[in-house]
């Protein structure tokens, strides 16, 4: 009598399977993102036009996105393919995403953009003036590296009797967002400076990141002073930019608009209108080239994936052929069947038990004796 199994025996002995499978252990995905919900981990189902399969994203790995997720959002997944014991459905468990068309970077800018502006904290109206004679300019930046000592420098020459005062913070890496906006907070509750230049040196997008996080957004919309964004080249924009009462194309252009009179101003406004014309061709051939990166890195993949599952297919479809049975019976030998029953052993018959022999080329009937 065969043995009776419960559900969970089942389901693990399936989940095993799938876990044992080269093949569902590394998979690449694409499709659409829909029935997104957000708990604690991230749950959705991918789809194209033929078919749909359940996803879930992990917390440790959840948190490493730099977009957020939304139905109808076009994706390539990187994950496994396992079971979930409980229920006995399987699933995708997603340890990486990446949008198709855009760059995960650009996708994220574009999506913080949109949720301030909806917010508000781009309008108009809650821009401040900037004073015409600061006694106080504070320089929020790393207090090391040559912006600082060109804004000060520059300083000096245009209005040697202005204070300067540097409020230190990291401009990069993972801590920044959060250093950048506790200085500003700092210089608030400080409360005697006239007006405040956070700015940044040129470099990658990447390195510029810190000024695209909504907590230095949110603490510049919350900035009681007036404040000139002032990171990166003249090419280069952030949240930052958007966010602050102006937006200087360099940090020597904002020391120079800060300590400037209106006229000048207007000239330094001017030509930073010209440079924002200029922005969105300049950011979509960065994204452009991004994503051509990102294609090649997971085709790259994709090509080393399917080599090496064609070569564990092959090994395992030699593995099957050599165990077949019909290949034992092509050797010469037979199986014997009593009742449909497979017989491995001499005492499963009994004298006048009919049995059936199985040879490569038929079968044959006998009787025990």
């Amino acid at each position: 009598m065969k043995k009776v199994l419960t559900v969970q025996q089942i389901n693990s002995y399936i989940r095993q399977l799938f876990d044992e499978d080269v093949i569902l252990s590394e998979v690449f995905v694409q499709g659409e993102i829909s029935n997104f919900k957000s708990h604690t981990h991230l749950y959705f189902t991918l789809k194209d036009d033929f078919a749909t399969i359940s996803c879930v994203m992990f917390a440790s790995h959840a948190s490493s996105l730099a977009f957020k997720l939304k139905n109808g959002q076009k994706v390539i997944l990187f994950g496994r393919i396992g079971v979930y014991e409980k229920t006995g459905n399987y699933q995708i468990y997603v340890e990486l995403v990446q949008p198709v068309g855009l760059g995960a970077l650009h996708l994220a800018f574009e999506q913080l953009k949109e949720k301030l502006n909806s917010e508000g904290l781009f309008d108009s109206e809650h821009k401040k003036s900037l004073p015409e004679n600061p006694g106080i300019v504070a320089l929020v930046t790393s207090p090391t590296g040559a912006v600082v000592q060109d804004m000060i420098r520059i300083a000096k020459r245009r209005s040697p009797a202005t204070n300067l005062l540097v409020v230190p913070t990291i401009v990069q890496g993972d801590d920044a967002p959060e250093a950048i906006a506790n200085a500003l907070y700092d210089l608030a509750e400080y409360g005697r400076a006239d007006i405040a230049i956070l700015a940044r040196g040129g470099g990658s997008t990447e390195d510029l990141w810190a000024f695209n996080e909504e907590i230095v957004a949110r603490a510049i919309f919350r900035f009681p002073l007036p404040i000139i964004s002032a990171i990166g080249h003249e090419t280069d924009f952030t949240i930052s930019d958007f966010v602050a009462d102006l937006r200087a194309s360099t940090p020597s252009a904002a020391i120079e608009i800060a300590l400037s009179d209106k006229n000048a101003q207007s000239l330094v406004l001017s030509s930073t209108i010209g440079t924002i014309n200029n922005l969105t061709t300049a950011h979509l051939s960065d994204c452009r080239r991004k994503m051509t990166q990102s294609n090649d890195i997971i085709n790259n993949k994709l090509d080393t994936l399917l080599a090496e599952n064609r070569q564990n297919l092959r090994f395992l479809a030699s593995v099957v052929n050599n165990l077949s049975p019909l290949n034992i019976l092509e050797k010469g030998y037979s199986v014997v069947y009593k009742r449909g029953e497979a017989i491995r052993t001499a005492k499963q018959l009994n004298y006048g038990d009919k049995i059936t022999i199985k040879f490569k080329d038929g079968e044959k009937m006998a009787e025990i004796f």
